[in-house]
């Protein structure tokens, strides 16, 4: 496993605890890999492409259904059932441009993994 895809898991994980105050870090470091998964299997694998789809802003159904992706991710980790958090917290953490590079190179590697040349 690459040291950069390691680093950026602790950070992604470390953000999303910074803003959910969820004490198990382990479940976060899962999610996170969750999350960077689901960025690599819809082809998010670099800055601009998450940040294309922020721009849609939030009426727009493919943000909606990003974020709602990331939402249930958070859900399924945390076992938070407050719809309300973890759409928000979903949305702190993509418009958070350290998490959101943390994030976006996990799924590059992942795929860089998934290729065979990892």
């Amino acid at each position: 496993m690459s040291i950069q895809l390691i680093d950026d898991a602790k950070i992604a994980a470390y953000l999303m605890w910074e803003l959910s105050g969820y004490d198990y870090p382990l479940s976060l470091w899962r999610c996170a890999e969750d999350i960077a998964r689901f960025f690599n299997r819809s082809g998010i694998t670099n800055e601009k492409d998450a940040v294309d789809i922020l721009d849609k802003g939030a009426s727009d159904e493919t943000y909606i259904n990003f974020v709602k992706n990331i939402a249930f991710r958070v859900y399924i980790h945390t076992d938070n059932d407050d719809r309300d958090f973890n759409w928000f917290l979903s949305e702190r953490l993509i418009k958070n441009p350290e998490w959101r590079r943390a994030v976006v190179g996990m799924a590059a590697a992942y795929g860089v993994k998934d290729d065979g040349k990892l």
